[in-house]
């Protein structure tokens, strides 16, 4: 039996269809119930009568839902010449998990004493990670190219930058010696 799921929306609201699914599975029909109290629209009242759609005929109740459609919402069959089989089953999404990352992890090379990107520096600060070194550099001119640039340095897959806004240009020449972290480091790379 094929169904037409575009006429689920009305479906999911039917008497007739609550006494069915309440006698059958009394557990979906109070989840359909908690879920219709808040639906906001017929697309996610479509998905989840698809998804009682799919649970029914997991849980071996495919011929009484279809033989209810037959009796009682013929209109809802699309084609009923194919022997019943059930619903395919839905795809699992991939979960993307992104790794925080702390700033202390970011300024893995203590370039910088302190690295609060939320926080307003002079020079302004920021760290820039990319394994692939042709890309870091690319993201880096990329990313200068509308600011006056201080200073960068590039170490293993990650850069370490210091620049100003245009609007702050005039706060270029004021900067003073100990808040250009990227010289110091040098400095002290240097004297190791």
């Amino acid at each position: 039996m094929i169904i037409r799921v575009d006429s689920f929306c009305g479906l999911a609201r039917n008497q007739d269809w609550h006494k069915f699914l309440e006698a059958t599975a009394p557990d979906l029909f109070k989840e359909l119930i908690g879920f219709l109290r808040t639906a906001t629209g017929c697309r996610s009242v479509k998905a989840k009568m698809m998804a009682i759609y799919q649970k029914l005929y997991q849980r071996g109740k495919g011929n009484d839902f279809e033989n209810l459609m037959r009796r009682r919402f013929p209109y809802i069959i699309k084609s009923d010449d194919s022997p019943p089989k059930p619903p395919p089953k839905p795809v699992a999404k991939k979960v993307i998990t992104k790794k925080v990352v702390t700033e202390e992890e970011l300024n893995k090379h203590g370039v910088f004493r302190i690295y609060k990107p939320n926080i307003l520096t002079f020079p302004h600060k920021l760290i820039i990670v990319d394994k692939d070194h042709t890309s870091l550099m690319a993201k880096v001119k990329d990313f200068l190219r509308d600011k006056i640039e201080i200073d960068y340095l590039i170490i293993e897959d990650r850069a370490y930058i210091e620049y100003l806004l245009n609007k702050y240009k005039d706060a270029e020449d004021k900067l003073d010696v100990r808040s250009l972290e990227i010289s110091q480091y040098r400095m002290r790379e240097m004297q190791k």
